[in-house]
């Protein structure tokens, strides 16, 4: 169901919601700065790398949104999600909630939801490719450290 700012049936809703610039300038204005205050340039953190993963996902959400939920786009966003494990550990519950919201995206879920659930096999088999084989050889091409335990 969607409101619209004016012509609303109830007189309440007409002055309660505003016009959808005023969303979206909000919207830019708080993204902005929370990306300016929690990511700084002062020191390379393992932060950083899951934003642009997580950043990377939504981009790709949107484009599942606009252009269509096809095959492609679904095994990409599966390999941003997989790729984006050595970052940081929080990506797998992360991407679960975006791989629920590609499918609520989606203009027929019917036909998103395989999608979705291939692209989460695709994304733990990237991420079981890297926890087996990069840890057993000690290749750590981006791991933060200090998010490593032993």
């Amino acid at each position: 169901m969607r409101f619209r700012a004016k012509g609303s049936r109830i007189p309440a809703l007409n002055r309660f919601f505003s016009p959808r610039w005023a969303y979206l300038l909000i919207g830019y204005t708080v993204f902005l700065w929370a990306s300016i205050v929690s990511i700084t340039m002062k020191s390379l953190r393992a932060d950083m790398l899951m934003a642009v993963f997580v950043l990377l996902a939504m981009g790709m959400l949107l484009r599942i949104r606009e252009l269509g939920a096809s095959w492609r786009r679904y095994l990409l966003l599966g390999a941003i999600l997989g790729l984006g494990y050595p970052a940081k550990t929080p990506i797998p519950p992360i991407g679960i909630l975006i791989l629920v919201s590609g499918v609520i995206l989606a203009r027929d879920w019917k036909r998103a939801l395989p999608k979705a659930v291939v692209t989460g096999a695709v994304s733990l088999a990237i991420s079981i490719f890297y926890s087996s084989f990069v840890e057993t050889w000690r290749l750590h091409p981006w791991v933060n450290p200090a998010a490593t335990t032993i």
